[in-house]
């Protein structure tokens, strides 16, 4: 007895896996493009919750902002470039010399640096929060808005109602120094 396959079990086998792989391939895809998301989205509100914890602990201001080169001594917070190089939190004492918003080495600290991974996915910000937010000792934020976390799947913004869907994640900071994904 032939224990081979034979042309007809062969032909439906390669059939079988050609039909699961066309069915599997993309939802994996899509699997991997929403994690991604939701990990970048989780990564940005944990970091806007140590900015703002640290401020309160600190009683002093701690600015999260955007940086062109976060791992750099002093890092470029003017560029208005959230996500894409990453970004940097500080304890921020315009007081002492330095400008609001801006790390100054010379009166600043680096609390924490944050480079992504992956550049797959862009972050917009609305207006008042393009450049940075600085939480105060009492919790509360300078500016308020929003941040829209997207992929190649999106290219539309959130606003303070828009909810996530594919390809993009919503990420919204209150005056009162809320943070909330929608």
């Amino acid at each position: 007895m032939n224990k081979g396959f034979t042309l007809l079990e062969l032909l439906i086998t390669v059939s079988i896996v050609a039909i699961l792989l066309a069915v599997g391939v993309p939802s994996y895809q899509t699997l991997v493009q929403n994690n991604n998301l939701d990990t970048r989205k989780s990564v940005l509100m944990q970091h806007l919750a140590l900015a703002r914890s640290e401020a309160v602990e600190r009683k002093r201001k701690v600015t999260i902002c955007g940086a062109r080169n976060p791992q750099a001594t002093t890092p470029d917070c003017r560029n208005n470039d959230w996500g894409d190089k990453g970004w940097v939190i500080f304890e921020d004492n315009p007081s002492a010399g330095g400008s609001q918003g801006e790390y100054d080495s010379a009166v600043d600290k680096i609390i924490h640096r944050f480079i992504p991974a992956s550049t797959s996915i862009t972050i917009a910000t609305s207006n008042p929060i393009r450049k940075f937010i600085t939480f105060s000792p009492d919790g509360t934020a300078n500016n308020q808005g929003t941040f829209t976390l997207r992929d190649n799947r999106e290219s539309a913004n959130c606003s303070a109602t828009a909810t996530s869907k594919a390809g993009r994640r919503c990420v919204i900071v209150s005056k009162t120094g809320r943070v909330r994904a929608n």
